[in-house]
């Protein structure tokens, strides 16, 4: 194998195969160790996934804000958001934004306790495995959310994806439960009310 060849003459330049006599070797003449390979691929591979996963950043950090590749980003369960933006246009505007499968986050950052993510308490029981204060990544497309993020059942981040609202009516939906929105990117429970924020930035893929 060769690379940097020009002309008919066969001239090359850069890497040569192993026939070649110009191409740089491991050891001397040999090739590289099957274990040195490996080490290699595995390592780049770890450092390519904890940044693409967000997990590098340590789960006891206390900042909300972190910086990734010079850009300051949202950290939230191992998921790293470029900064987001919320909504400036009209009502309309917002549902074909959602529409166009640009992909958005929900915030539930004005939830408080409204969730009852503690469990029972009296005769209330949590409103979902959705939780306060988490962040949820979505995006729209054929009729059907799919949701990224915090499930507080099962206590890790998850994918789930349910086509049971229309955005055309003002609603979305993460992991089956139905909440409206305005122009503003409030958004709203049907049973507690004010919960969250909708944003819209680059959403990482899932």
């Amino acid at each position: 194998m060769s690379h940097g060849c020009s002309g008919s003459s066969g001239s090359c330049s850069g890497v040569t195969g192993p026939s070649g006599g110009g191409g740089a070797q491991y050891g001397g003449g040999k090739n590289p160790p099957l274990w040195a390979v490996v080490s290699f691929l595995t390592f780049h591979l770890a450092v390519f996934a904890l940044i693409a996963y967000g997990v590098a950043v340590p789960d006891n950090c206390p900042c909300a804000w972190t910086f990734s590749n010079g850009a300051m980003q949202y950290r939230d369960r191992h998921i790293l958001f470029p900064e987001p933006t919320r909504p400036n246009g009209s009502l309309a505007d917002l549902i074909n934004r959602i529409k166009s499968a640009q992909g958005f986050i929900v915030t539930f950052d004005q939830a408080g306790d409204k969730f009852h993510d503690s469990g029972r308490i009296g005769n209330t029981v949590p409103v979902s495995v959705l939780q306060a204060g988490e962040t949820y990544q979505i995006t729209y497309f054929d009729g059907v959310y799919k949701t990224r993020g915090f499930n507080e059942a099962k206590d890790t981040v998850i994918n789930g994806s349910y086509g049971n609202a229309n955005p055309d009516e003002g609603k979305i939906s993460l992991w089956g439960r139905v909440y409206t929105f305005d122009k503003k990117g409030n958004v709203y429970d049907p049973r507690v009310g004010l919960v969250g924020t909708l944003r819209f930035g680059e959403i990482l893929p899932f």
